[in-house]
């Protein structure tokens, strides 16, 4: 959801976003990615806001619905709250 939050992005962009945003470099598999976006799309999470196929493969362009970015943002807070807590409990 992270790689969705500032722009609407197609499967394999999200990818990228998720790899450079990764301090570890993480790859995401495109088959977990297409997958995921699916799921985020039946939950009302995501929704498509173009597709294409003019050049190359088709592309199916995804950004964040309103429900979409207050799960975020829930999350994004639960997170902080745990983090914060390892960073207290650590020293």
């Amino acid at each position: 959801m992270v790689a969705l939050a500032g722009e609407p992005q197609y499967g394999y962009g999200v990818q990228q976003k998720i790899m450079a945003d990764s301090q570890a470099g993480y790859y995401a598999r495109p088959a977990s990615i297409y997958k995921t976006l699916q799921r985020m799309l039946r939950s009302g999470w995501i929704e498509v806001v173009a597709s294409s196929q003019s050049q190359g493969p088709h592309r199916i362009t995804y950004q964040l619905t309103p429900a979409g970015r207050r799960l975020l943002k829930a999350e994004a807070t639960a997170l902080r709250h745990v983090a914060q807590l390892a960073i207290q409990r650590i020293g």
